[in-house]
């Protein structure tokens, strides 16, 4: 039996750039910042996710994809050098502004074309490129 989802909650996008505040339960005051090498992490493990559950059909073609090619860190995600990370509360609002904004959705852009040139992604999704 496959689970049907929907995973189309932005992973990622909001918790990360909130003002950080150990009374909310944050062991780390101040925090790390946000991380686009983060995002793009969960953005593949939702994609991975959902090509894995969404039909009989899907899983089987990620399945013999896998079988066929193996699955390494490099078939799931792309390489994640230059993508900013540690971008801190105050220089996220000075560079981006907001999630909504068209920088913000450009850095987005980005991450999905790279998701989507993965073969892995191409052949589950039913666009070819096992090669």
């Amino acid at each position: 039996m496959v689970t049907m989802i929907r995973a189309d909650f932005p992973v990622g996008s909001l918790r990360p750039i909130a003002p950080d505040d150990a009374s909310r339960g944050n062991a780390n005051p101040g925090g790390s910042g946000f991380s686009f090498a983060d995002l793009m992490a969960d953005k593949a493990g939702v994609r991975f996710a959902e090509l894995a559950t969404v039909s009989e059909a899907s899983a089987r073609t990620l399945h013999d994809f896998v079988l066929m090619h193996g699955l390494s860190d490099g078939a799931l995600l792309p390489d994640i050098q230059g993508l900013e990370e540690n971008i801190g509360h105050d220089a996220f609002r000075e560079r981006f502004d907001h999630i909504e904004s068209a920088a913000y959705r450009d850095m987005l852009a980005l991450i999905n074309g790279q998701l989507d040139a993965m073969p892995l992604y191409r052949v589950a999704a039913g666009q070819g490129g096992a090669d």
